[in-house]
């Protein structure tokens, strides 16, 4: 019996490289592991470093400070790699690294800052300025849109780009023509995200709209036994701008002379689900866009 298997291609280049650095890693990694050095530490340690390659670009040194970059990026990679391997993944430390991170971040933009103003180029410090503004932003936007919607990730520039960016512009030396790309898509990122969010929040309020409007007409025959009297005016604010306002208000105002009781709770989405109590049947309706109470 004959077998035909095809010849496998030999790794490329780029493919051996990345093997090799992996390896390298992998050993930083399981001797950090062995020595049970704290995570929290290592991301520390890449900080410092940081700070060396913000002294090296405050005086113009831009090669090296671009070298002593790639250098903290060891660290940031292996800490949490650590955490795993030794079993200290926690949540304080995924929020400590990150704020190291804005730190490191900052402290690099700001020795660009320094050098600049040192040779008296004041248009290059505000421009500096605007990536240091479109780097936290970036962050910002992220974070205070997750509170609002599951997940907001779009955009092109994050952290590890303008990492890489800054490594470029430094080995290089043509920091300047980064920080025009830096300073254009960092803000750029920033729109995308106020329109994602935006979007995402506007898609949200119709269809709770048209979710209430729907359950309104379903259960109107049986909202009609409780008896009927006038909505409050909190079940009026909540039917404010739906196709089907009144039949909901009305629903919604007789479920309340029935003991049913709502609950005003901040979420991301709104939810609606029924539960027992004591043999009264209650609606819960959590929403961040209909706040009645």
């Amino acid at each position: 019996m004959t077998i035909n298997s095809t010849p496998q291609e030999p790794p490329s280049i780029t493919g051996q490289i990345g093997a090799g650095g992996k390896r390298v890693l992998d050993s930083i990694v399981n001797l950090l592991a062995s020595l049970r050095v704290h995570p929290n530490i290592l991301t520390l340690i890449g900080m410092v470093i940081n700070i060396f390659a913000m002294i090296l670009f405050a005086e113009g040194i831009f090669i090296w400070g671009a070298l002593v970059i790639l250098f903290a990026g060891i660290f940031d990679i292996v800490d949490g790699e650590v955490a795993r391997r030794t079993k200290r993944v926690t949540k304080f430390g995924a929020f400590f690294d990150s704020v190291i991170d804005r730190y490191s971040d900052l402290l690099l933009l700001l020795g660009l800052i320094i050098w600049y103003a040192k040779i008296n180029r004041i248009f290059y410090v505000g421009l500096t300025g605007l990536v240091l503004i479109g780097s936290v932003l970036t962050s910002y936007t992220r974070a205070r849109a997750e509170s609002l919607i599951p997940a907001c990730k779009v955009g092109f520039l994050e952290r590890p780009e303008r990492i890489v960016l800054l490594i470029i512009g430094g080995v290089t030396d043509r920091m300047a023509a980064v920080l025009w790309v830096m300073a254009i898509l960092s803000n750029w990122t920033v729109s995308q995200r106020i329109w994602y969010t935006w979007r995402e929040l506007r898609t949200s309020m119709w269809f709770q709209r048209l979710f209430l409007c729907a359950y309104s007409r379903i259960t109107n025959d049986w909202a009609d036994s409780l008896g009927g009297f006038a909505p409050p005016s909190g079940a009026r604010r909540l039917a404010r701008g739906t196709f089907f306002a009144y039949p909901w208000a009305n629903l919604l105002a007789r479920l309340r002379r029935a003991q049913t009781h709502i609950f005003r709770t901040r979420t991301s989405f709104g939810s609606l689900r029924l539960k027992t109590d004591s043999g009264i049947l209650g609606l819960i309706l959590t929403s961040e866009n209909f706040r009645i109470m």
